[in-house]
């Protein structure tokens, strides 16, 4: 991880990602095959035991809990950033706040050159079947750490942005 002066939040959209990009790829990235930016690491659905389901193996009239990790790789303790979860009915071209629905939204605190994990009870029910989107995001009002764009989820461009395609049987 490299040095940031100030909070330098982010969820990984791809394993390797450090918020500024992975390897030699740098942000924004394209979108195309082969850099699946839909499967970010950092949000996973569990079961209320705690164990990992297979976020293609959800199923309706279920409750689950949706982690979501967000890093600081800045010099400075975040004592307020925002984590929001929504919920995409249907996967679009440009998803955004507008076509979706908030889950839920926290506060947490997020240590210098560390993780946080956050928990979000996700209440699966039958009109909800099918191929949908989680998108995460994470950022903080006081650090003027926050997202490019506060309506459109992008996250081959912004490091705020975390996304993860789910399927619900």
């Amino acid at each position: 991880m490299k040095n940031q002066i100030g909070t330098f939040l982010f969820i990984r959209a791809i394993k390797g990602d450090n918020g500024i990009g992975f390897g030699r790829v740098k942000r924004p990235w394209p979108r195309r095959p082969g850099l699946p930016i839909n499967v970010s690491p950092d949000i996973e659905v569990l079961d209320l035991d705690g164990s990992n389901i297979d976020p293609c193996q959800i199923i309706t009239n279920h409750n689950y809990n949706v982690q979501v990790t967000v890093w600081n790789d800045g010099d400075h303790d975040c004592n307020s950033c925002i984590v929001d979860l929504y919920y995409i009915d249907i996967p679009s071209i440009k998803p955004s706040v507008a076509t979706s629905t908030l889950i839920g939204n926290k506060v947490v605190a997020v240590y210098s050159h560390s993780k946080t994990e956050v928990n979000f009870p996700f209440n699966v029910d039958s009109t909800m079947a099918g191929h949908k989107q989680l998108f995460a995001r994470a950022y903080s009002l006081i650090t003027n750490d926050y997202p490019s764009d506060w309506v459109i989820f992008c996250s081959n461009e912004d490091r705020h942005i975390g996304e993860r395609y789910i399927h619900i049987f």
